[in-house]
């Protein structure tokens, strides 16, 4: 009886939480959903998720419960809202931004690990050999902490510029130094490693298999559009930027 019980409660849980951000991802894209309510849809998943995760807490929970952080703190702190995101045009109207962009890339990168991970208990992929498992869990933590210190320091440039990450926005400031010096993109490297390095910690491999199709996307669709509006507001100096650094390493 208590079985049941329990089942009832995970299922209850379980399909509040996909409703809720299933229908917050709709209102990314349309106007279905008022945009006044997108934030409460989205705390309230991510707080279900994690009521769901408490009472059955396991070691690989630990991933979803970070996806949840980082999705509540970008809610919170107004960064990724259907209220900014639907801007679906840049700011001087110059440009159409592509749909599936009204999707930030954080998300894109959380999504694909997610699906992975779903994939991952359908049909499980998993490593034999201690050896591998341990090498894996060292090159994922240097993985995880490499792109950690990329990311924020990265983000440390545009903080002290005072200018946009923000793709629909219009920068005031072309960054060229640190990481940018190296790469074009450091941020989406730094995305890049962090989702390698938990899937190495984890010993996921399906969201490695499902890595390529997030860098398509960002090599033909993100990249491209994000370098026309660089070259429309910085003109012959991203040009010239473009010619001595690599779009990603």
């Amino acid at each position: 009886m208590r079985g049941q019980s329990v089942s009832l409660l995970t299922k209850c849980l379980g399909g509040a939480a996909g409703l809720s951000f299933l229908a917050a991802v709709v209102g990314l894209f349309t106007k279905v959903v008022p945009v006044v309510h997108w934030p409460k849809l989205v705390i309230f998943a991510v707080a279900v998720s994690l009521l769901l995760y408490i009472l059955y807490f396991g070691v690989w929970m630990l991933v979803p419960i970070l996806v949840d952080a980082v999705l509540l703190w970008g809610v919170l702190t107004k960064r990724w809202t259907a209220e900014t995101l639907p801007l679906r045009t840049f700011q001087d109207d110059s440009s159409q931004i592509h749909p599936v962009m009204n999707v930030p890339v954080p998300w894109i990168f959380v999504l694909t690990f997610v699906i992975g991970l779903g994939l991952q208990y359908l049909a499980p992929l998993t490593l034999h050999w201690p050896t591998v498992v341990t090498i894996c869990l060292i090159v994922g933590i240097v993985l995880s902490i490499g792109g950690a210190v990329l990311a924020f320091s990265s983000l440390g440039l545009f903080r002290a510029a005072h200018t946009t990450t923000v793709p629909f926005e219009t920068p005031s400031k072309l960054i060229t130094s640190g990481p940018y010096k190296y790469s074009r993109n450091p941020m989406y490297v730094s995305l890049t490693l962090i989702y390698l390095g938990v899937a190495g910690t984890q010993f996921q491999i399906w969201p490695v298999i499902l890595l390529p199709l997030v860098i398509i996307y960002l090599n033909w669709i993100v990249i491209p559009i994000e370098e026309t509006r660089l070259r429309e507001v910085f003109g012959d100096d991203y040009l010239r930027y473009c010619a001595n650094v690599r779009r990603w390493l």
